[in-house]
């Protein structure tokens, strides 16, 4: 870090007494060094995951996962929020229709009891 050395008009290097300017230079180089590959790590995983979306859908883009031309990263996850809302929709239909099923199998039960009693009397 810098700032204006107030006697000179020039800046002054900030720091611990008797560090040099090599030492910070040194520092500020291996913390930029951390940053850049912590930032490499972190588009790595993005990336991986990505791949691994294209893998696990259906389709991307239209066509088929395997189809030679790969798709881009904005169509994988186009594609995967699609998938996921149809699937979504899909288990509200399901659900819907389990329920009716169910609303059914309660009438058939119901009748069955009725028959059973009306024929053993």
């Amino acid at each position: 870090r810098r700032r204006p050395d107030s006697a000179n008009g020039q800046d002054g290097a900030v720091g611990m007494p008797g560090e040099s300017s090599t030492t910070q230079a040194a520092q500020t180089q291996r913390r930029k060094e951390s940053h850049n590959l912590t930032e490499q790590k972190r588009r790595q995983r993005i990336n991986d995951k990505i791949a691994e979306l294209k893998h696990i859908l259906p389709t991307v883009g239209g066509e088929s996962t395997s189809d030679k031309q790969a798709p881009d990263k904005a169509t994988i996850l186009s594609d995967a929020i699609e998938f996921i809302r149809k699937l979504h929709s899909d288990v509200k239909e399901v659900t819907a229709r389990k329920s009716e099923l169910e609303r059914l199998n309660a009438m058939l039960v119901e009748e069955n009891k009725q028959l059973k009693k009306a024929a053993s009397a």
